[in-house]
């Protein structure tokens, strides 16, 4: 009985602690037109059916102008978003609530 209720705590406690599948990437170039440098952040997913909650760039220290920072995204094996932070932020961390969990991932 001891085997079975262990068992059972170690099935539920891995699925509590389930992580989004998600590769995060971070890209950056010169606009002329605005005459700076602008990052953007690539989420894509690798697995079916990540729903986006809401994505954190630099702990809240960056706004997010495309898309908005509140939304709802619902991503399939192998499609990719975009986040783009206002001109001049740098992304140092992107922070992604999913209904798989969050995970915070970190660039030097």
């Amino acid at each position: 009985m001891k085997k079975f209720i262990i068992t059972t705590l170690l099935l539920f406690s891995s699925h509590a602690f389930t992580l989004p599948n998600l590769v995060v990437e971070k890209n950056g170039y010169y606009n002329e037109r605005i005459d700076g440098f602008v990052q953007q952040a690539f989420i894509t997913s690798r697995e079916n059916s990540i729903k986006i909650n809401r994505v954190i760039i630099n702990r809240n220290n960056c706004e997010i102008i495309s898309p908005s920072q509140n939304y709802l995204v619902e991503l399939k094996f192998g499609e990719k978003v975009k986040v783009t932070p206002k001109l001049g932020c740098d992304i140092l961390e992107v922070t992604i609530d999913t209904n798989k969990g969050s995970e915070t991932y970190v660039f030097d």
